[in-house]
């Protein structure tokens, strides 16, 4: 038995790792992927972070780039993997956790190829990004008609013919929608008009204002937060001048099927040869046997800290503020659950050692 398994091996499982290390808290770190960094590796491949390099710190590592630049998916995975090394972390590759159960004071976490194990507290450092959500009008189009979800996207030989359409406003989704309008007929399907936030004002990156002005510690439940909530805002974005210029389209809702092909909510068929779903991901909690997630996936907590005893979470939206779910803000949320857990350890249980 060790005294706390982490459950994911990406930002906020190394950055919890780090901050269990240094309270000398003995324990290991579960991680689904072959390597450290592969959820990232995965990604499309032109994936480059809307935060900056002075944004986008773990814990006692600077990022091997210059200031204002803005990493791509593979740079993070391999700062990640240096992560781990320079700190000596205790990670286990290839332990994709199927389920995890109390067992009176303590929990049982078994992975998919049966391995098992035990410890005296959890903590679940998955992230935001678990399993695509495609709305199941999907199931209606054509056959003949492409579909993927933004996560099986890689690059623009990923899709098929000249007309795609992309559903869904986020960051990702203009992202690829972007990329795709050089050589493709790209519309993009939103509901809400989202609000397009410049990359630099005023000489600086929009994310030094908003560090200065407070906006990213802001808490889930103050009015800025819940407008934050309800409208993120899209981060540097040249969408707006290729509507402009006509070189991208963008239209309503997608709101049902005719003849197979989608239909926005004027009526209107839309002709495509690709519909690329980026319409997120939902939380998928099925392997975690305890109480602490509603019916619609959400987890029950304070910042971190599940009702249920040695159960903690890091690295989900909004656990403190909007800086919870970025790489450069999870390491304030995993310090706080160390701090916790070293007390907990202290008053509940019995201590099986440092590290």
């Amino acid at each position: 038995m060790t005294d706390v398994l982490v459950i994911g091996g990406g930002q906020a499982g190394l950055a919890t790792s780090y901050h269990l290390k240094q309270q000398g808290i003995r324990h290991l770190v579960l991680d689904a992927g072959r390597h450290t960094g592969d959820s990232w590796r995965e990604r499309y491949d032109s994936l480059k972070l809307f935060t900056p390099t002075q944004h986008s710190l773990l814990p006692a590592l600077s990022f091997p780039a210059r200031r204002d630049h803005h990493p791509t998916k593979d740079e993070v995975a391999n700062y990640l993997q240096a992560y781990r090394e320079v700190h000596g972390l205790p990670v286990k590759h290839g332990a994709r956790v199927v389920e995890c159960r109390s067992e009176g004071a303590s929990f049982k976490v078994r992975t998919e190829v049966g391995e098992t194990f035990t410890s005296q507290a959890v903590v679940v450092a998955t992230g935001p990004f678990q399993k695509p959500f495609t709305p199941h009008l999907s199931q209606e189009l054509s056959p003949g008609v492409l579909q993927l979800h933004s996560s099986g996207y890689q690059n623009p030989s990923s899709v098929t013919g000249k007309r795609v359409l992309v559903v869904g406003g986020g960051n990702s989704g203009f992202q690829i929608a972007e990329e795709l309008s050089e050589d493709h007929q790209v519309t993009v399907a939103i509901g809400k008009k989202p609000s397009f936030v410049p990359q630099r004002i005023l000489g600086r990156d929009v994310f030094d204002w908003l560090d200065v002005l407070g906006f990213m510690d802001k808490p889930p439940h103050s009015l800025i937060g819940r407008i934050l909530q309800q409208r993120d805002p899209v981060i540097g974005s040249t969408v707006p001048q290729l509507v402009r210029e006509g070189k991208l389209a963008v239209t309503s809702r997608i709101v049902g099927v005719q003849g197979g092909l989608p239909v926005n909510q004027e009526g209107q068929t839309l002709q495509v040869d690709t519909v690329l779903w980026a319409t997120g991901f939902r939380p998928d909690y099925s392997w975690l046997s305890t109480p602490v997630v509603r019916q619609d996936g959400q987890v029950l907590h304070r910042e971190g800290v599940t009702p249920h005893r040695g159960l903690y979470f890091v690295g989900l939206s909004w656990q403190r503020s909007r800086r919870s779910a970025l790489i450069g803000g999870v390491g304030r949320d995993a310090l706080l659950i160390a701090q916790h857990l070293k007390e907990h350890l202290k008053k509940h249980l019995t201590p099986s050692g440092a590290v």
